[in-house]
């Protein structure tokens, strides 16, 4: 009965060892169609029969195709400390391993286009890490600047193109020649003339003007609002005006009542031939003081009203 035993389990594991060329064949052409599932099952159960070096490196490989960069940095790992690898083999293993290891730490990007930039620079194609919380995707079309911000997470992949970012970022702004500085607190310079965001609120900064909110349609053409100043900076402005205003008049007020004191002491001076009293010494000394009072008023005035003017033109703005 024992025998028996013995000699049904040789002939279930001759049996599952002749099939391993079929296994091993059925997963490389499962990797080329991109069935990476499938590919995985029979790798698995190819090592399970024969627990080689090259097919530990393919489950691997596969795993880290799949984005499941825990499972391919352990697998990687495991290569290391097998004495039967080949150098090559090992050398790439270590690279992997430790690629994987760090990006498990933090975050990744599995770029699928050369044209998409991350945090405002190209980065390449391929698994690309990104530190947590977000980063900046944005890629540049004959139409503008097409950009969107995408949650990073610690040891997960996400998948994206210059397509996702082009089909999420449906809502545009026309700049007016301004040059972008950043949207939404992230840092993005960029002198294209329009600005493709995804619909809803967003915050942006302008190279010529504080941050603006402002909401995009999704399908339009948005325009920048009007400048408004910040509430903050309204006191100060209205105090700037308001005192060059005061300035002015009193400026005004100045000049009259100087000018009327020059004209009069002027009168009563010439109306003699020679200076022979000291009433008459101290008539000039008051004309040249009028005289200098209305010039002085002049300065006030114009002061004023530049004043005035630049805060008035700074609320309009």
């Amino acid at each position: 009965m024992v025998r028996g035993v013995l000699a049904l389990v040789l002939l279930l594991v001759t049996a599952t060892a002749d099939d391993l060329p079929a296994l091993l064949d059925g997963a490389s052409k499962a990797r080329e169609a991109g069935d990476w599932a499938r590919a995985r099952e029979l790798l698995a159960q190819a090592y399970a029969i024969k627990p080689a070096a090259e097919i530990l490196y393919n489950r691997a490989r596969v795993a880290e195709s799949m984005d499941l960069l825990a499972e391919a940095a352990s697998l990687y790992t495991t290569l290391l400390v097998d004495q039967s690898v080949a150098p090559e083999i090992l050398a790439k293993a270590k690279e992997r391993a430790q690629t994987l290891s760090a990006l498990l730490k933090t975050g990744a990007l599995r770029v699928e286009s050369e044209r998409l930039e991350i945090d405002g620079r190209k980065r390449g194609v391929g698994l690309i890490g990104v530190e947590p919380p977000d980063a900046v995707l944005s890629v540049l079309e004959p139409d503008g600047l097409r950009a969107m911000v995408i949650g990073v997470v610690a040891g997960r992949v996400e998948r994206v193109s210059a397509e996702s970012v082009a089909s999420a970022a449906t809502a545009c702004l026309d700049l007016g020649g301004a040059a972008l500085v950043a949207f939404d607190d992230h840092p993005l310079a960029s002198s294209a003339p329009r600005l493709c965001l995804p619909p809803g609120p967003h915050t942006l900064t302008l190279a010529d003007r504080q941050p603006f909110a402002i909401e995009l349609m999704a399908g339009d053409v948005n325009a920048i609002p009007p400048r408004v100043p910040p509430s903050s900076q309204i006191p100060s402005i209205v105090l700037f005006a308001g005192g060059g205003a005061a300035l002015a008049a009193s400026g005004i007020a100045f000049a009259i009542a100087g000018s009327e004191r020059a004209s009069v002491t002027g009168a009563t001076v010439n109306s003699e031939g020679l200076i022979t009293s000291i009433s008459q010494v101290n008539a000039y000394a008051a004309r040249d003081a009028g005289n200098r009072a209305a010039t002085m008023s002049a300065v006030f005035l114009v002061s004023g009203l530049v004043l005035s003017a630049g805060g008035a033109l700074f609320l309009a703005l």
